[in-house]
């Protein structure tokens, strides 16, 4: 692992935890830990010289990143992409968000459609700028802000439960080149709205959330170790 003392002379503003997060982020990408593999937080920190604080910290912000899980009495380890189970969320998240976009067309005023494309613009500068922790998070916000238009409390919560713990923000850190191409099919999207043309809108909504699932399948090959 990196020297704790190098990485903040290159950076005096980074915190101990972000260094833990890099680090480890960058190590589960190249699959030097592989999926299923524990992370003993002790020797974390031993090798960095730090406390164990810090380190707990960086996992954290692993974890809502969907690449790290923790369980009772096991702490830490590399979170495990399953092939099968991938497709069976990715199928059921395809249909459900397909129908809340389409559903949605009618509530997304001009004002609204305004607001979905500077939102996609954001997205866009974040992965000019290869930060996927942040276009992570905005591309959440991003379908929330549209789905939660279609004004079907049901199928909202159905889609976000579906969404929470299911690996989505990951496939930016292993898929770089994926945040250009998510924001391309978000800019179709928003026209096929803009044309209030649900049906283009339901079939461009599965097909973004379907090339996903391909790329997640693809990864679950690769890094297992």
């Amino acid at each position: 692992m990196k020297s704790l003392v190098q990485e903040n002379e290159a950076n005096v503003y980074t915190t101990k935890s972000d260094i833990v997060h890099k680090v480890l982020k960058q190590k589960i990408i190249d699959g030097e830990l592989a999926m299923g593999e524990s992370i003993n937080i002790t020797k974390i920190a031993a090798e960095l010289n730090i406390s164990i604080i810090p380190v707990r910290e960086g996992l954290k912000r692993l974890e809502t990143e969907g690449l790290v899980e923790f369980f009772p009495h096991k702490g830490a380890q590399v979170k495990t992409f399953s092939s099968t189970k991938i497709k069976e969320i990715y199928d059921i998240r395809a249909v459900l968000e397909g129908l809340a976009a389409r559903e949605a067309i009618a509530h997304l005023d001009p004002d609204k459609i305004e607001q979905l494309k500077a939102m996609n613009e954001q997205m866009r500068q974040y992965a000019n700028e290869a930060d996927d922790e942040r276009f992570g998070q905005a591309n959440k916000d991003f379908h929330r802000f549209m789905y939660q238009n279609a004004q079907y409390p049901t199928l909202f919560d159905m889609i976000f439960n579906l969404w929470e713990g299911h690996w989505t923000k990951a496939i930016f850190a292993f898929h770089p080149e994926r945040m250009h191409d998510a924001v391309a099919e978000h800019d179709a999207i928003i026209e096929a709205i803009e044309a209030k043309d649900g049906v283009k809108t339901e079939q461009l909504v599965r097909a973004h959330k379907l090339k996903t699932a391909k790329l997640f399948e693809t990864i679950s090959k690769e890094t297992k170790g």
